[in-house]
């Protein structure tokens, strides 16, 4: 399997900013778990509400056909098939669910072939690739604008760190 992703810290005042990032852009969000196999679009990316996950999926409606769910028995609902649709996981970070003082840590990630089941190197098509890269280059250009090491800040999350004399823990999933 490849992939492309980036980590980063935001702080639930980016929300609307991204939410307008979304729709300028034309990305549908598809909250996680589904309670059937239609795929549910929204434009909202605000904290999670109970029984929702913390990651979405982003994805254009031009790629709605390349979108597959997989059923949860156990838990009797859908989740998004991460490996063959064509979408960008966004798990959202932002405050620590249970404590404000902590950032989590959020990512945009992308797989770009996958093995099936045969072992036979599958690329996704070269259109969804390059929308992907479009939108994580994007993502990154306006919302990413601190970098300490290898982590990438909102300007809101570098100004929380520095207002409330916090640091990025060594493991990088939390700034506390």
């Amino acid at each position: 399997m490849r992939s492309r992703q980036i980590n980063f810290f935001i702080v639930p005042e980016d929300f609307p900013e991204i939410r307008s990032f979304l729709l300028e852009n034309n990305i549908c969000a598809i909250p996680q778990p589904l309670q059937s196999a239609a795929i549910e679009y929204t434009k909202e990316l605000t904290p999670t509400k109970e029984k929702e996950f913390d990651t979405v999926f982003l994805s254009n409606l031009d790629f709605q056909e390349n979108i597959s769910v997989d059923y949860i028995t156990k838990q009797n609902y859908y989740l998004i098939d991460d490996l063959r649709s064509f979408v960008i996981e966004f798990s959202r970070g932002g405050a620590h669910f249970g404590d404000p003082g902590i950032l989590d840590s959020g990512k945009l990630y992308f797989i770009t072939s996958y093995y099936d089941g045969s072992g036979t190197l599958v690329w996704k098509d070269e259109k969804f690739i390059l929308w992907a890269q479009k939108v994580r280059a994007s993502f990154k250009k306006q919302f990413l604008k601190h970098k300490i090491d290898s982590h990438y800040l909102s300007v809101n999350a570098f100004k929380w760190m520095n207002d409330n004399n916090k640091k990025i823990h060594p493991s990088g999933l939390t700034i506390g």
